[in-house]
């Protein structure tokens, strides 16, 4: 986990199009204070790279098939309270379902601005967990 005012946030990223992941990762790369150890294309694989590796943030994408990311997020955050639990939204369906993400997530960023926003989340970071227990 994050701890000290210049560290590394460690992430995961999840997000089921190859295209939009890809693109993503080459963004998160050139953030000097973010590294990347794993990405993936569903939820239940976002599961296990949470518990491999136990990020400070899980990026997942809110659009994977049916409630996969509201399931995975409520699994990753019983096991690992004090990661960041952020989705990424896109379209008409972030917007209608933003309240349900909210009760799960530390975050929910749309897609089309992930680096502004993902910049305030890092930020917000450094002040401390998101919503850990402890």
């Amino acid at each position: 986990m994050v701890s000290g005012i210049n560290a590394t946030a460690t992430a995961i990223v999840a997000d089921g199009n190859a295209q939009y992941r890809s693109a993503l990762l080459d963004l998160l790369r050139r953030m000097h204070d973010l590294d990347v150890v794993a990405a993936c294309s569903t939820a239940s694989e976002a599961v296990e790279l949470c518990a491999r590796h136990r990020p400070d943030i899980l990026l997942i994408d809110a659009g994977m098939r049916g409630s996969d990311a509201l399931h995975a997020a409520t699994v990753v955050r019983a096991a690992a309270p004090c990661t960041c639990i952020v989705f990424m939204t896109s379209g008409a369906s972030g917007v209608l379902r933003a309240a349900e993400y909210h009760r799960q997530a530390d975050h929910v960023i749309s897609k089309s601005e992930i680096k502004n926003s993902l910049r305030a989340v890092l930020d917000a970071r450094r002040s401390g967990p998101c919503r850990c227990g402890g």
